[in-house]
């Protein structure tokens, strides 16, 4: 009898282990992906010195689009950086960063397990643009 309860319980730990390797095996090319699209977050907000809501809404629906990416979608909300222009001058940096929720599922008939594991992607960028209306040298402090 305890051989046959050992079996059932390796058995178990044998589905367990496979269930946790095949989620970890998706979440990497998960995680690319996120990485992948801050990054082209990033060199569009640095050519503009902040992040346009238009180029954030088109990275957001290229994410939406990808099957790793339906289950939890991802919203502007989602975003973090520098939102507002005409603050930021060439040679400043700021961090953008995506969040999103990869989903973690395992189904062994009699246990049901879903998480939604939230997970974050930062990158650095620098500003390129140079931007004279908020430089003190071109600002005209006693207009004629």
């Amino acid at each position: 009898m305890t051989g046959f309860a050992k079996s059932i319980v390796i058995v178990l730990l044998v589905c367990t282990v496979f269930l946790i390797t095949t989620n970890f095996i998706f979440f990497f090319p998960w995680y690319m992906t996120l990485a992948y699209e801050t990054y082209n977050l990033s060199t569009l907000a640095a050519q503009h010195n902040y992040i346009d809501e238009d180029e954030a809404l088109m990275i957001i629906e290229n994410l939406n689009k990808k099957p790793f990416f339906k289950e939890n979608p991802i919203s502007l909300s989602d975003i973090e950086g520098q939102f507002e222009p005409g603050i930021l001058q060439r040679g400043a940096q700021f961090s953008i960063t995506i969040t999103a929720r990869y989903p973690i599922r395992m189904d062994m008939g009699f246990v049901k397990v879903e998480r939604d594991w939230p997970v974050s992607f930062t990158v650095e960028t620098t500003c390129l643009y140079f931007d004279k209306s908020i430089d003190s040298l071109y600002i005209d402090e006693d207009p004629i």
